[in-house]
């Protein structure tokens, strides 16, 4: 996954939802510290989830999430942002540090590390969503007489 291959948007999808032990291996990998000031954040704050019946009934107010968000400036002006789910201000910092990285030159570098990345989280997704669907219950209904 490289510039190249994806959008900023999905690397940056990627990167939230990595975990901080994952950003902080691939920063490492990277062998990245370009200087940086810290434009905004991390600031940790609360958004409304919104959901709906079936995917497309009316929408409703389902409950708060804490968000945590950063913005970084590199000394040549590259800004990475993100936006990180619950309140891990260092693993907003590195998405953050990640999602600027990925837009300078050197992000070549970053190519290969961001692809096992990618494999690892689809991998982790794909054996969740095997366990859940081992806990799945079919209802059925009897008809009183039968």
């Amino acid at each position: 996954m490289s510039r190249q291959e994806y959008t900023r948007s999905q690397w940056q999808r990627l990167f939230a939802l990595a975990n901080e032990h994952d950003l902080q291996d691939l920063y490492q990998h990277a062998d990245w510290a370009a200087p940086y000031e810290l434009s905004q954040g991390p600031e940790t704050g609360l958004v409304t989830v919104r959901g709906r019946v079936s995917g497309d009934g009316a929408a409703f107010n389902l409950g708060d999430a804490s968000v945590t968000k950063t913005q970084v400036v590199l000394h040549d002006g590259t800004r990475g942002f993100a936006m990180t789910l619950g309140a891990n201000a260092t693993h907003s910092l590195l998405a953050a540090l990640l999602d600027a990285a990925m837009q300078v030159p050197q992000a070549v570098r970053l190519a290969v590390p961001v692809r096992q990345l990618a494999a690892t989280l689809a991998q982790r997704h794909a054996a969740r969503q095997t366990q859940i669907s081992s806990t799945k219950v079919d209802f059925f209904t009897l008809v009183r007489g039968d």
